[in-house]
């Protein structure tokens, strides 16, 4: 009758466990940019509608770069709030969005261009909108 000995399991347990403790952290890591890369590119998918959605809108539409936010218990308060037009991104939490100038979009659709660079706290990412469409590329020139 064949068998293992109990040596041969557990040298084929230490082997399993030694891999295993090689191989989970970097699958955490792996997931952590997953996720990033998902929420980028729901961000870059909302910046490549603005120019649709101006004209859907039929109205004309401004981004600014994500406000700073205010520190806990400030007595400041904005005493005017944004104009209409003015677009805010849907930001996942800790992201900003940061601009060379404000990009104008017109009621066709048709935009002024610009730099967009996202902060997401731990790595940037830079893009170049560039007119009169204004579709999202990469932008290394920083």
């Amino acid at each position: 009758m064949g068998g293992f000995t109990l040596v041969e399991i557990l040298v084929v347990v230490f082997i399993i466990g030694l891999m295993s403790a090689l191989v989970l952290p970097r699958v955490s890591v792996l997931f952590e940019r997953f996720i990033v890369a998902y929420r980028r590119d729901d961000v870059l998918r909302q910046l490549a509608d603005l120019g649709p959605r101006a004209v859907r809108e039929s109205r004309a539409i401004h981004l600014r770069s994500t406000p700073e936010p205010e520190p806990a218990g400030s007595a400041r308060r904005q005493l005017q709030a944004p104009a209409p037009e003015d677009v805010r991104l849907d930001l996942p939490s800790g992201w900003k969005v940061e601009l060379d100038t404000p990009i104008n979009y017109r009621f066709d659709g048709v935009c002024s261009g610009g730099r967009v660079t996202l902060d997401t706290g731990s790595q940037r990412y830079a893009y170049r909108l560039s007119p009169p469409h204004c579709v999202p590329s990469p932008d290394d020139v920083r």
